[in-house]
C-alpha cells in the first residue's frame, strides 16, 4: 500500500528534526583537534611519566621528566643507570655498559627526536613541518588490537625530506595527553614511544636537570652534527 501524502509529510518532518541537528554540530577537523591538544600542552609547565622506547627488536624503559620550555631528562631502568639529558647547554646520553658519554652541544637548530615532541614546543614543530590528518577519524579508537584503552590518533607526514621522521602517528588519551608516538625514519626504521602514568605541573625544580658527567666516562663530543659555529 502506498503511503498517504500526509503521512509522507509527517515522516519528512520527523526525519528533518532528527537529521538537521547533525548539520548544526561543529565538525572537529584534524587541525582543530591538534590545536585543542596543543592548548592543553601550552598549560603544562612540567611533567613526569613512565616511558618505553621500542625500536625494531630493542626495548628501553624508564622515567621521563620535562620542564618548560626545553628541559628533558630520562632515567632508564632498562638499560640500568643509562640516562638522557637535554638542557640549555647540550644533549647528553650516558651509556654505562661502555662507559661512554655522548654529548651534542646544541646548535641553533634542534634534533627531530620523538621524545622531544611530547611538549608544547614539539607540537609547534609538528605544526610547522608536517601535514596533519586523522588516522581513522575524530572518534576514539582502541590504542591497539584487543586494547580497552581508547585514544584519538593523528598522523603527520613531512612537508620536506629534510625532517628526521617522514611519518609520525600520535595517539592522544581522553585527557588530550600524548599516550603513544610512532615514527618512521627516512631509512624505514620504526620507533615507538609509550608514555604512561603522566603527572603534570608538579613543580619540578630546574636543578633536577643538571647531572654531573661521570668522571670515568669517555666523552664523544658533537656526535650528531659535528662541530658547528
Amino acid at each position: 500500500m502506498l503511503m498517504k501524502r500526509h503521512h509522507l509529510k509527517y515522516l519528512s518532518l520527523i526525519l528533518f528534526f532528527h537529521v538537521f541537528p547533525l548539520f548544526g554540530q561543529e565538525i572537529i577537523t584534524a587541525d582543530k583537534y591538534f590545536d585543542q591538544v596543543s592548548g592543553i600542552y601550552g598549560k603544562i609547565m612540567d611533567y613526569e611519566a613512565k616511558i618505553k622506547i621500542t625500536q625494531e627488536d630493542s626495548v628501553m624503559s624508564g622515567s621521563i621528566f620535562y620542564k618548560n620550555p626545553n628541559l628533558v631528562r630520562i632515567d632508564f631502568d632498562e638499560p640500568e643507570e643509562q640516562y638522557l639529558l637535554v638542557n640549555d647547554e647540550a644533549l647528553s646520553i650516558y651509556i654505562p655498559k661502555h662507559s661512554v658519554l655522548l654529548k651534542q652541544y646544541l646548535p641553533r637548530r634542534s634534533a627531530a627526536s620523538l621524545e622531544a615532541m611530547a611538549n608544547s614546543q614539539g607540537l609547534i614543530y609538528l605544526r610547522n613541518n608536517y601535514k596533519i590528518a586523522y588516522v581513522l577519524g575524530p572518534d576514539p579508537v582502541p590504542l591497539e588490537e584487543n586494547s580497552q584503552e581508547m585514544v584519538v590518533k593523528l598522523k603527520f607526514q613531512w612537508r620536506a625530506t629534510a625532517e628526521g621522521f617522514k611519518d609520525i602517528e600520535i595517539s592522544f588519551s581522553e585527557k588530550g595527553l600524548i599516550r603513544r608516538v610512532k615514527g618512521i625514519t627516512a631509512t624505514g626504521v620504526h620507533v615507538q614511544f609509550d608514555f604512561t602514568d603522566m603527572k603534570t605541573n608538579g613543580g619540578l625544580p630546574v636543578e633536577y636537570f643538571n647531572i654531573d658527567d661521570p668522571p670515568s666516562a669517555y666523552e664523544y663530543k658533537n656526535f650528531l652534527f659535528g662541530d658547528e659555529d
